[in-house]
């Protein structure tokens, strides 16, 4: 496959992305298409909530927020995991979820669905402030450090498909720039356009905003977890005989660094490193982990 560089290399003779004359222009004309390509190539994956609900989905959503508004919390509870298991993930149902956990007095559990519906709608109120205070009630309830609340990363205020396009955009600033300065040479471009002129300062924007991409997306895939079993044990080893390393508290927030059958190993913040069994903690990031409802439970 060619390369970028290889593209622009092809329109002409010599080396580099400048020439005069038709090859100049011929390679102006190959940025302009780049561009194009750039736009379609450079957003990642975006994250697919699910199907568009079925007139089933619309009742059974319609009969839980019923149950809800009756204060019968268990059918609700029930209604809205046989939403999701049928594939229909959105962030409304998450959080009418974690409501139901939170009048059930479970802050924990609430937490882990309301984190999830914030990779949905990463700038929902309604989710931002719920995990708020369920987190205060986990701390209160369980004798946890509010630090154990990691505060909410920048990179997450905004989808990663976002920041993909942000990148996009400013990388085609750049390459429009560049073409613009090529056609000019090339003698079918009229000096002292805005794009010429705007040249190096969108190639630095593109590096600033590659960068920023670059942080994003490694805080998107980053494996996390919320512990929500009783009296866990972190023990040395993915087995059951192994010694415990230390006991991380219910509602706590961990890191996951390795996956073994029936065991995640964990990292606190202060560099501990742990085994513990699968159903003691619930991952919360990234998507493609933590939305999984095709089975009884998340894995």
């Amino acid at each position: 496959m060619l390369t970028f560089i290889q593209l622009f290399n092809f329109s002409g003779r010599g080396s580099g992305l400048i020439r005069p004359g038709i090859a100049g222009s011929v390679g102006g004309l190959i940025q302009l298409a780049a561009i194009g390509i750039v736009m379609l190539t450079m957003f990642p994956e975006t994250i697919h909530a699910g199907p568009e609900p079925t007139p089933e989905m619309v009742r059974l959503f319609e009969e839980s927020n019923s149950h809800y508004e009756k204060k019968e919390y268990s059918n609700a509870l029930d209604g809205y995991m046989d939403l999701l298991r049928s594939g229909f993930v959105s962030a409304p149902v998450l959080l009418n979820i974690g409501n139901c956990w939170m009048a059930s007095d479970d802050p924990v559990m609430a937490m882990v669905f309301f984190e999830q519906g914030l990779l949905l709608e990463p700038r929902s109120p309604a989710l931002k402030k719920n995990l708020e205070i369920a987190a205060l009630q986990a701390a209160e309830k369980y004798n946890l450090p509010l630090s154990a609340s990691p505060e909410p990363s920048i990179f997450r205020s905004l989808p990663l498909d976002s920041w993909g396009m942000i990148l996009a955009v400013t990388l085609s600033l750049a390459l429009a720039g560049l073409s613009a300065r090529n056609l000019r040479l090339g003698r079918i471009w009229k000096p002292g356009g805005i794009l010429e002129s705007l040249a190096v300062p969108c190639i630095l924007l593109a590096v600033a905003s590659a960068i920023l991409f670059y942080l994003a997306m490694m805080e998107w895939q980053s494996v996390r977890a919320i512990v929500t079993g009783e009296k866990v044990e972190a023990r040395f080893g993915p087995v059951e005989e192994a010694e415990t390393a230390w006991f991380p508290a219910r509602g706590t927030y961990h890191e996951v660094v390795s996956t073994r059958p029936g065991w995640h190993q964990i990292i606190d913040s202060g560099n501990r490193k742990g085994w513990v069994q699968s159903d003691d903690i619930r991952i919360i990031s990234p998507p493609d982990k933590a939305l999984r409802y095709g089975t009884l439970q998340p894995e």
